[in-house]
């Protein structure tokens, strides 16, 4: 921007910072009328996707199905040999172990518990992150020896007030 189209936008008195604020708050409902719009056509796609793809992955399941009964129906052929290659893929055997944990957190939490009462606690994770808000009760000189320091900004806020632009926008 040109410092004449700066001075011919510089704002004279409260009116127009007023009426800037209007159009400002008018601007966003536009914004979120958008967004709004975007999101049902987003779901209007995905929708049809996923139409789309449940019958090629019902397709696919219902192969790998064929597939996984006349392989296990054979798997004394690989005693010896744990994988067959063939001209598109390769069908193998292999040991997988497991310990499926908990996502429940009532559950997770009786899990922790065993643990740390029989002195396993090498089996939990910790992290160590910084609390701000027990750095904020810190005094300046702490900090810096730490290696922080206090940042103190006046910020400026710009707030619209959406309820009474939204009773006047159409």
């Amino acid at each position: 921007m040109t410092k004449k189209e700066k001075e011919r936008m510089a704002l004279r008195d409260w009116e127009e910072v007023n009426q800037c604020l209007r159009k400002m708050g008018e601007l966003d409902i536009e914004k979120e009328n958008l967004d709004g719009r975007l999101t049902l056509e987003i779901n209007d796609v995905k929708q049809r996707y996923t139409a789309w793809a449940e019958t090629v992955v019902s397709e696919r399941r219902g192969i790998e199905a064929l597939v996984k009964g006349f392989v296990e129906a054979r798997k004394d052929e690989f005693i010896k040999v744990r994988s067959k290659d063939l001209d598109f893929g390769t069908i193998a055997w292999r040991v997988v172990s497991s310990i499926p944990t908990p996502r429940a957190v009532d559950k997770l939490s009786a899990v922790v518990r065993a643990v740390k009462a029989l002195g396993m606690n090498c089996l939990l994770r910790v992290k160590e992150e910084l609390d701000k808000e027990a750095l904020e009760r810190l005094s300046d000189m702490d900090l810096v020896k730490i290696g922080l320091a206090r940042k103190v900004e006046d910020k400026l806020r710009i707030e619209p007030k959406m309820e009474a632009i939204k009773g006047n926008h159409p």
